[in-house]
């Protein structure tokens, strides 16, 4: 997906995720306490209004962490990007054939209100995200689903790929073989919502949002948008013994410096975002600060992408010179140095790429991009328009971007974008975040490199498209997960980076600071910032 904010957001050379141990620095998780305590309330401050917790409209990062803690789907992940049951008792039996999921539910979960959770109801969740009239956003996740396609165009009553035999067994059937699509049943799009109570607020349910009911470890009892939001423990979550605290207050709409304020004077737990740039250093510098401080790389990439459809990014010579021209050294400065220089689309973030990065085809050189520029028919440059989104990182990188064209004679204008995620024809360069949907290169290569998404409105802001690596992709993503599949993707990666339809900047660093009374923190690469049912209180 484009920046969510994730999903602005929510990309890294980390082992194999969760949390990054910055030795030399002496930063990383939480010490633990010596056993796991009840009760007490997390006090958290959020400068970022949060916009849904409806699962059928979860796409932004900032509110993955808050349905998370609300709902629940069949899967979740462990403490890293691995898949564990959830409300599933067990992982899900394949079919020999790789197209046919079945999972079994645990008996006893309710929502809750106090309503079960059956395999139907699940079935009901899908379909009505799926529902033309209910319009979300993430379809676009189920499109290996059988008949999902027919559905969502209103063609047919129900989706034909899922059934439920009976109230405790769900399958669901694709269309081609995609080991990916196990991630699916454990992201925001396929949790489990209550018909009775969305029915109870119409069918398109917008207002869903602020009554909902889910079957997570926490209840939503209060929000005041754009205010606070309160959680409580649900006393019916079918996880024994979580969550450990009793609540969580969210403080909503609180400027991140004053929020890193109140955390140091302890009247606040957990920041909603990372540290505040201006305080950056200071915090950083501060001994006594350093324990409480946990990074986490992102599996994503920022990336200034030139679309191949316009002039003069047409020419493959152009598109190389300004990969050459951009410093991601200088990138990386200008935010904080929180970040790894990138070389290819594929985070090393991905689950069995650590270490296996590609090299930069494009390493800075300034000469060679004259060279190129003048063979191109460009010998003193030319001016161009590059889409800038309003995220802090895609302005700090396209200010850096700009200066360094500079110096080999491209002016740059900026022209401000509400999203990076939506391709615009016409648009000759565009700043841009993409942060993963799921944890897989497939998310990575079809969202915004293959010739499909090469259309306006979609992901794919460079209008990309090489038959090549498409058929290359088509085959990769049936293959099964392990180094072969890693390999296949690290071979595009390579293909589409000396294509230079982008130049990858750098894999962002996440930085955030917690109070000493959380215990057992970690930044989760999927929930980040935040699994609220994880921690408990010290006191």
């Amino acid at each position: 997906m484009g920046s969510h904010g994730r999903m602005a957001k929510v990309a890294g050379i980390i082992l194999v995720l969760s949390t990054l141990m910055l030795t030399t620095g002496g930063f990383g998780r939480a010490a633990p306490a010596s056993s796991p305590r009840h009760g007490g309330t997390i006090m958290v401050s959020d400068g970022t209004p949060l916009t849904t917790i409806d699962p059928a409209f979860t796409y932004g990062a900032p509110d993955w962490p808050q349905t998370h803690a609300i709902f629940s789907a069949l899967l979740d992940f462990d403490n890293g990007t691995g898949v564990v049951p959830n409300v599933a008792a067990s992982l899900p039996t394949l079919s020999s054939d790789g197209l046919t999921y079945t999972f079994h539910l645990r008996h006893g979960v309710t929502f809750s209100n106090g309503d079960p959770v059956t395999a139907q109801d699940f079935i009901y969740s899908w379909e009505r995200e799926l529902a033309p009239k209910t319009a979300s956003p993430l379809t676009y996740l189920w499109v290996q689903l059988k008949g999902a396609a027919a559905y969502e165009a209103g063609k047919a009553a129900h989706i034909s790929g899922i059934s439920a035999p009976d109230q405790y067994t769900l399958k669901a059937t694709l269309t081609e073989r995609y080991p990916a699509f196990i991630y699916i049943f454990g992201i925001p799009c396929s949790m489990v919502v209550d018909p009775k109570v969305i029915h109870q607020y119409h069918a398109e349910n917008k207002d869903f949002g602020v009554h909902a009911v889910g079957s997570g470890p926490f209840i939503l009892k209060d929000w005041v948008q754009g205010q606070q939001m309160e959680l409580v423990r649900n006393p019916t979550y079918f996880r024994a013994g979580l969550p450990y605290v009793d609540g969580v207050h969210i403080a909503l709409g609180v400027d991140n410096s004053v929020g890193l304020l109140k955390l140091e004077k302890g009247q606040v737990d957990l920041l909603g975002d990372v540290i505040p740039s201006a305080q950056f250093p200071s915090v950083i510098a501060n001994p006594a600060l350093k324990a409480q401080i946990s990074t986490l790389t992102d599996i994503g990439v920022y990336m200034i992408a030139m679309n191949t459809k316009v002039k003069p990014f047409t020419d493959i010579r152009v598109r190389q010179a300004v990969a050459y021209a951009l410093s991601k050294q200088r990138a990386l400065r200008f935010i904080n140095g929180r970040g790894v220089a990138g070389t290819g689309i594929l985070p090393p973030g991905l689950p069995g790429f650590a270490g296996r990065n590609i090299p930069d085809p494009f390493p800075y050189n300034p000469t060679k991009a004259k060279q190129l520029l003048a063979q191109a028919g460009f010998p003193n440059g030319f001016t161009t328009t590059m889409g800038v989104p309003t995220s802090p990182n895609e302005q700090r990188m396209a200010d850096a971007a700009i200066y360094d064209l500079q110096q080999i004679g491209i002016k740059v204008n900026i022209k401000p974008t509400v999203t990076e995620g939506t391709a615009v024809a016409t648009m000759p360069m565009q700043a841009y975040h993409w942060l993963m949907d799921y944890p897989d290169p497939a998310d990575f290569v079809d969202g915004f490199t293959s010739c499909a998404s090469a259309v306006p409105g979609g992901s794919n802001v460079a209008f990309y498209c090489n038959p090549k690596v498409d058929a290359l992709a088509n085959v990769a993503r049936g293959m099964a997960t392990g180094p072969v599949r890693v390999t296949a993707y690290l071979h595009i990666d390579q293909l589409i980076a000396n294509d230079a339809m982008s130049v990858p900047m750098f894999y962002d660093v996440y930085y955030y600071i917690h109070s000493k009374r959380i215990q057992n923190y970690t930044v989760h690469p999927m929930w980040a910032p935040f699994s609220f049912d994880r921690y408990w209180l010290s006191s």
